[in-house]
C-alpha cells in the first residue's frame, strides 16, 4: 500500500488560510449545522485572495439578541 505525506499545515503563513464560519444557533437554514448558510471569507471567483485551505470559526449567537443573517465576513 502506498502512503502519502502532506506538508505540515501548522507552519503555513497566516494569510494562506481562508476562513469559513459555521453557525451553531440562530436562524434555521441550510448551513452545516442546520442554521444559516456557512460564510466563506473568499471564493474561487476572487482569484487574488482565494485559497482552498480553510480554518473553521464556530459561531454561537448571543441568547436574547434578535438573530440576523450574516452573509459576509465583513458583518460576521
Amino acid at each position: 500500500m502506498e502512503s502519502w505525506n502532506a506538508p505540515t499545515l501548522t507552519n503555513l503563513p497566516k494569510g494562506s488560510l481562508g476562513k469559513v464560519y459555521f453557525f451553531h444557533n440562530g436562524i434555521t437554514g441550510n448551513g452545516t449545522n442546520g442554521f444559516q448558510n456557512d460564510v466563506f471569507s473568499n471564493t474561487p471567483a476572487q482569484k487574488d485572495h482565494y485559497t482552498p485551505l480553510r480554518t473553521i470559526i464556530d459561531v454561537t449567537l448571543n441568547i436574547g439578541k434578535v438573530p440576523e443573517i450574516l452573509d459576509s465576513e465583513k458583518n460576521s
